[in-house]
């Protein structure tokens, strides 16, 4: 085992063998240690070490007019209340301080979370999440800013458990910003979670907020009961297909009221990029681009390989058989979900018809495999199976290797030794070495410039699309309607337990290799 891998499970077994409760090897016994030790991070105590992973992000001004004038106030050090967004002082807003115990104990409620009951109906404070400062990803935060957050409710919709109430979240930066483009970013977590899949996500989200976009994070209904409140439980793939597109008509109803266009990007990590691929293909008038990182993208050829032994990822089958809602050998390939969810195939006959696709995968990824993302951006060329993806890709020798899809701006970077979730990488003085999905430190480097080129692309393709569908009008540039000043105030809690079940996957698939 390497020194990355072992640093890790060296502080879960200390911290687990703390209180006493570390079990033997096996695969319920490795969830209940990961739940432990997200208990444990919970802890006030486990809350400061997080800490180590933080860093200090420039915020812009609020503003007061206490004293007779408006005057900058530093966010960070800005007491609860009520203040202006805006150096004219007529912007005015709420804004609540969110300490970082308040922000563990609500990350790790798994109930709570997403769940949008305690708004009834109303728009929350603007405040600075501690989340978006925790620099967990391959792209490091230096550079970036840290960006306001407020949550709203997108969607009430009536289920066998009650009313299950979702919550939007909205990520500018800053409350006044106009003249922003809009994006949706979807979360990952197998449609089964929302912790470690969201506050990996909200690491990213700097990363657009400073490329003018104002980021919409919606959460979702998920498959079982591991997560979120009981009304929003056991959600078929399909109910859950659908609340994206609900967001998707959300945004573009509300885009305005937040500085936003109606013309959305849409943007998905894992089961989070599937849902985006889903509006991208199935709603390609609402849509400009769409960014997908690790996505899966074709239920027919998951299942297909599931059956005849070439897909044996144990962690994926299972997912599968609950999205299906059956067993692997029992799927019907021409019943719902599967046809409607097998992009490729509904892309390929009309490939101009649908929005530029940005495709990012890790060739080490064996539980969303590569194939998934090179599959439909061979569709985009109108051939799902040969286009600008070499068939031998798997044995490309860069670290990252950039195709374009086709001629309509389409584009995918491939990564060697990019695992699942390769945009996690954890790098600290807390661990003996590094704990990181990317791979190697220059393999972190390329996946970096590889998240940096998708925002940029993200940017610059929603520029294009906007000019295309409305000739004639200039898009106008972000008005940030504020100084940069003061320091800032997806998240180590679940980043540390999520990455703990992944570098114990990891280990076992490589085994003595990597000894």
């Amino acid at each position: 085992m390497s020194c990355k891998h072992a640093s890790i499970i060296v502080l879960a077994l200390v911290l687990l063998c703390r209180v006493g409760i570390l079990q033997a090897d096996t695969q319920g016994s490795r969830e209940s240690n990961r739940d432990v030790l997200i208990d444990l991070l919970g802890t006030a105590l486990g809350c400061r070490i997080s800490e180590e992973f933080m860093v200090d992000l420039p915020v812009s001004s609020l503003y007061s007019n206490a004293a007779g004038a408006c005057e900058a106030i530093n966010a960070e050090n800005a007491a609860d209340g009520f203040y202006f967004a805006d150096p004219a002082c007529q912007n005015e807003i709420s804004f609540r301080e969110t300490g970082q115990l308040e922000f563990c104990n609500a990350a790790l409620d798994k109930s709570a979370l997403g769940n949008a009951d305690d708004l009834q109906g109303q728009p929350s404070f603007w405040t600075l999440s501690p989340g978006n400062r925790y620099d967990l990803g391959a792209r490091r935060l230096a550079g970036l800013s840290q960006p306001f957050m407020t949550r709203t409710t997108y969607r009430e919709v009536e289920t066998a458990g009650g009313t299950c109430r979702l919550e939007m979240r909205v990520y500018k930066s800053s409350p006044a910003a106009t003249g922003l483009k809009s994006i949706i970013m979807l979360h990952g977590g197998s449609w089964t979670s929302r912790g470690f899949g969201f506050f990996g996500m909200e690491t990213t989200i700097p990363n657009f907020t400073d490329a003018g976009f104002v980021v919409f994070a919606p959460f979702y209904r998920l498959l079982d009961e591991k997560e979120a409140n009981t009304a929003c439980h056991n959600a078929s793939i399909t109910e859950i297909v659908d609340d994206a597109h609900v967001a998707l008509d959300w945004v573009i109803d509300n885009a305005a009221s937040f500085g936003g266009s109606d013309y959305p990007v849409v943007f998905g990590q894992s089961a989070g990029a599937h849902l985006a691929a889903s509006l991208a293909v199935h709603e390609t008038e609402k849509v400009s681009n769409a960014v997908l990182f690790y996505p899966p993208t074709d239920f027919t050829d998951f299942a297909l390989r599931a059956l005849d032994g070439s897909y044996t990822d144990e962690q994926g089958l299972g997912i599968l058989e609950r999205v299906m809602g059956t067993t692997v050998d029992a799927v019907d390939l021409s019943a719902s979900p599967v046809p409607e969810n097998t992009f490729p195939t509904i892309v390929e006959p009309n490939p101009s018809a649908f929005p530029p696709m940005f495709f990012l995968h890790g060739l080490e990824d064996t539980l969303v495999e590569a194939r998934q993302s090179v599959r439909l951006c061979h569709a985009l060329a109108g051939n799902i199976e040969s286009g600008a993806v070499p068939a031998n890709y798997l044995e490309i020798d860069s670290l990252r290797q950039r195709y374009d899809c086709n001629a309509n701006d389409s584009e995918i970077h491939l990564a060697k030794e990019g695992d699942h979730a390769l945009d996690v990488c954890i790098s600290s003085s807390i661990f003996f070495g590094d704990t990181c999905l990317s791979g190697s430190e220059e393999s972190r480097v390329e996946v970096g410039q590889a998240i940096d080129a998708a925002s940029n692309w993200a940017s610059r393709i929603a520029d294009k699309r906007a000019e295309l569908r409305n000739p004639g009008t200039d898009e106008t540039p972000p008005e940030t309607t504020g100084d940069s000043g003061g320091s800032g105030g997806g998240t180590l809690l679940w980043a540390l337990a999520g990455l703990l079940y992944l570098v114990q996957l990891r280990y076992r698939k490589f085994g003595a290799a990597d000894k």
